[in-house]
């Protein structure tokens, strides 16, 4: 049975899958988080990650470790653990790239100052911060956001600089894993890399204004965005009503009022599994 943890003044919720524990995703308010618990006892553990798309957290050193980059990789250079998630580890005496003066602001800091500038709804701002923690700050860590550049070329080699190219290449490579901890045979979609490098673009693109003193001289990130594949551009489907009827005869009692409702309200998975009962 999953339940609730408080960590760091969050609410992460936490699960039980084939006798390992499993990580989800974490809120602000236990109410956010009592609701997608009950979409757990509803659809299940995995299915719920489906709803909400929010990959499990896996830890890196321990199981209740909420471990940094710049934790990791003093534990790699000490010997203590091989880096399994084969991130770039920079050293931090090497000088900055060629003619890049330091904005004093990390690529992650960056992000989630233009995020509390943006007025989207709570869920989506809660993405927005799952994608800084889960695939910016972790390859990036507290690297200055003036040393990012398009390309690592020869003349940023033996530098501080870190390339969006091999970011990129990172993530399209990046494994989903399972609740259990164990790879599921897939990697982040294209679709998801655009999402969040269309976000990081984004930051940038507002810290070279002056409400934001011009932290940086220019977007490395514009037009690096992965081509869209012939799956993003897959056409929805959607069901006939003779399909919907044998649908409807091979679900279980248990899951007909939660299918009768989406197909008469046209919910999404996610819009119905996070509404309660103060919403309707």
């Amino acid at each position: 049975m999953a339940w609730i943890e408080l960590r760091r003044r969050r609410y992460v919720v936490i699960d039980r899958v084939e006798g390992v524990k499993a990580k989800g995703p974490s809120y602000d308010t236990r109410a956010d988080a009592e609701a997608f618990l009950e979409l757990v006892a509803l659809a299940g553990w995995p299915a719920a990650l489906d709803f909400v798309n929010q990959e499990p957290v896996v830890d890196v050193l321990a199981e209740d470790d909420t471990t940094s980059r710049a934790t990791r990789e003093r534990a790699v250079a000490a010997g203590a653990v091989a880096d399994p998630m084969g991130l770039p580890l920079t050293d931090p005496s090497l000088p900055p790239p060629p003619g890049r003066e330091p904005s004093g602001v990390s690529v992650g800091e960056l992000v989630r100052q233009y995020i509390q500038t943006c007025t989207a709804r709570p869920r989506t701002l809660q993405q927005y911060a799952a994608y800084v923690r889960d695939h910016v700050d972790p390859y990036f860590g507290d690297l200055d956001a003036a040393y990012v550049i398009r390309q690592l070329k020869p003349k940023a080699e033996g530098t501080r600089a870190m390339a969006v190219a091999d970011w990129r290449a990172w993530m399209l490579a990046k494994p989903v894993m399972a609740p259990t901890g164990t790879p599921t045979g897939s990697t982040l979609s294209g679709k998801t890399v655009k999402n969040i490098m269309a976000l990081v673009s984004s930051a940038f693109d507002v810290a070279m204004n002056d409400d934001f003193d011009r932290l940086v001289a220019y977007n490395p990130v514009t037009g690096m965005a992965p081509r869209s594949t012939a799956a993003d551009d897959v056409e929805r489907v959607f069901l006939s009503p003779r399909q919907f009827q044998d649908l409807r005869e091979h679900t279980i009692d248990h899951y007909l009022n939660l299918l009768l409702f989406m197909v008469l309200t046209g919910l999404r998975w996610g819009e119905a599994g996070g509404l309660r009962v103060r919403d309707v």
